[in-house]
């Protein structure tokens, strides 16, 4: 558009000079033709004088001045449309000088027309002189004013082409941008043809989809109440086919969906049961919505057949009880286990320490340590179970690192003492942190007896704290057999480890498990390093929970 702006402008500019132009060549016309008879009117003043100057005849005089006259009035004229005015002032000169030797033409005494001829009355008679002046300025006037034509028919020619090359590009123009107008038309016409076809295929395809959807859906006046639309889903599931049917049925659910108070609010949602016609009652969902459609506001009613889904809601609630049953025999199971069994273990364990004591038979002293391992087991899985079922309490307080790793190990002394095995308190005696004590001590005992099993002779435990930033990280390293790189992945979960212990009996993983459990509880991480055959490192993160409520955990 702005090229076509520009070649526009350039036209109009163009045409200008060409009306310009065009305007200035008759006036030039008519300037020849005034002069070509101002000359002829001077050549029959000349002619007049010869005839004055050779036959004296006074009348021929007369006619001369007549004509010179005429010859005056045509160089007004052409005066006023010359371009070349210097020259019209010079020939008026003349002129003037010509009338006032006119008036004193007489002849002279004694003259006879045939003492001079032609030539030499030029040249004494001023006024013949005054008319080859004016004869010889109108060739020059005439020279000049052919050349002015000339550059002017020049002029005008190279302006007509410009403007013809210039109209002829207008036009191409033109042709060009409503050529380019009537594609960009079509094209939208095209496009909007596309688009109106996309529209109507998805509303054909938002009615198949609105009429087989699993769900009941009407349209109502929010007004009248009046019901517009049902779709095939409501149709089938309360068997209707007519408008006025399905105002039965929200009549029959007592539905007050034509109450303006009701219709106002935006959403409402309740269930109602409705009775099959082969006696089965179903349940409904039933939310209704304003929603607008072509500025018309109607009520969106949809109902939702949640039957199946309350049967199941009944079967899972009996599922729960059971559940809740079983829960309840457990906690039985657990309390038996804490007061019935632990009592009778413990007598085990005083009595085959005395015949440790007093006999020194291997078999007194294998009972004695496989009922330790059995005590143990047993207090793993109350703790164990009590941290499933949310009952252990998470009471954190200030407690001393040192003095419990002390208490640790002044249950395992004896074993590690009869093995030859080293245990190292690195922990600083002043080193203290925020934790429940109960349950720390229950993780670095299980750690620590872990440990045990899998060292020897001559091997050490050692124990080391230290404060990172907000954490605490705790170390248990024995040097040990180690642990298969393999095994690391599934160690802290209820799998057996094959690995080999110093001590005979089965490792479970329970131990393991329950420092998971309750490092958690810490809002900590647990986890362990091993090279086979040199050292084993179980590492434990605890965040700093002094401002962390006992009551969130």
């Amino acid at each position: 558009m702005i090229v076509f702006l520009l070649i526009d402008i350039y036209w109009i500019f163009t045409t200008r000079d060409y009306v310009e132009a065009s305007k200035l060549e008759p006036y030039t016309h008519h300037i020849m033709a005034s002069m070509a008879r101002a000359q002829s009117q001077l050549t029959a003043a000349r002619n007049h004088y010869f005839e004055f100057y050779l036959s004296k005849d006074s009348l021929a005089r007369d006619s001369a001045a007549e004509h010179i006259a005429n010859f005056e009035r045509l160089l007004n004229n052409v005066r006023r449309m010359a371009s070349d005015s210097e020259q019209i002032r010079r020939l008026q000169n003349i002129t003037v000088l010509l009338n006032d030797s006119l008036k004193k033409a007489s002849l002279p005494d004694g003259y006879q027309p045939d003492q001079l001829n032609g030539n030499q009355l030029h040249i004494v008679i001023p006024e013949l002189r005054y008319l080859k002046m004016l004869d010889d300025s109108i060739v020059a006037f005439h020279s000049r004013e052919k050349e002015i034509l000339q550059s002017r028919l020049e002029i005008f020619t190279r302006t007509f082409h410009r403007a013809m090359a210039v109209s002829i590009l207008v036009l191409l123009t033109n042709l060009f941008l409503i050529f380019f107008f009537a594609w960009q038309v079509r094209r939208k016409i095209l496009e909007r043809q596309n688009a109106n076809e996309e529209l109507a295929r998805r509303q054909e395809s938002y009615k198949t989809i609105l009429g087989n959807i699993p769900l009941s859906v009407a349209l109502s006046n929010i007004h009248t109440g009046e019901i517009i639309y049902i779709n095939q889903t409501f149709q089938q599931h309360f068997e209707v086919t007519a408008n006025d049917e399905a105002e039965e049925v929200f009549q029959k659910l007592r539905i007050g969906f034509t109450t303006p108070k009701r219709a106002k609010e935006k959403t409402r949602s309740a269930e109602y049961c409705w009775k099959m016609a082969n006696g089965e009652h179903h349940i409904y969902l039933y939310e209704a919505n304003i929603v607008q459609i072509h500025d018309e506001e109607l009520i969106l009613h949809a109902l939702l057949d949640i039957t199946a889904r309350k049967n199941y809601e009944k079967e899972l609630k009996k599922s729960q009880h059971k559940l809740q049953e079983t829960l309840d025999a457990k906690d039985r199971f657990f309390s038996i286990l804490s007061h019935d069994i632990r009592s009778p273990l413990s007598t085990v364990i005083g009595f085959s320490d005395l015949l440790v004591e007093e006999t020194d038979h291997p078999y007194a002293k294998t009972i004695c340590e496989t009922s330790e391992n059995l005590l143990t087991l047993l207090n793993n899985v109350l703790q164990w179970s009590r941290a499933q079922s949310g009952t252990m309490r998470f009471q954190p307080a200030m407690v001393n690192l040192h003095q419990i790793v002390e208490q640790v190990y002044s249950i395992h002394q004896s074993t590690a003492g009869e093995n030859g095995i080293r245990l190292s308190n690195e922990v600083t005696p002043d080193e203290e942190w925020t934790a429940d004590p109960y349950m720390l001590e229950t993780i670095l005992r299980n750690l620590v007896s872990n440990s045990l099993k899998f060292t020897r002779n001559g091997d050490s435990i050692t124990v080391s704290a230290r404060k990172k930033q907000n954490n605490l990280l705790i170390e248990v390293i024995d040097t040990g057999s180690g642990i298969a790189p393999e095994k690391l992945p599934t160690l802290f979960s209820l799998r057996k480890y094959n690995g080999t212990p110093q001590k005979s009996g089965n490792n479970s993983g329970l131990g393991l498990l329950l420092c998971k459990e309750l490092v958690k509880r810490h809002q900590g991480t647990i986890s362990a390093e091993s090279i086979p055959g040199k050292v084993t490192i179980f590492k434990i993160r605890l965040p700093d929970i002094a401002e962390i409520s006992p009551v969130t955990h």
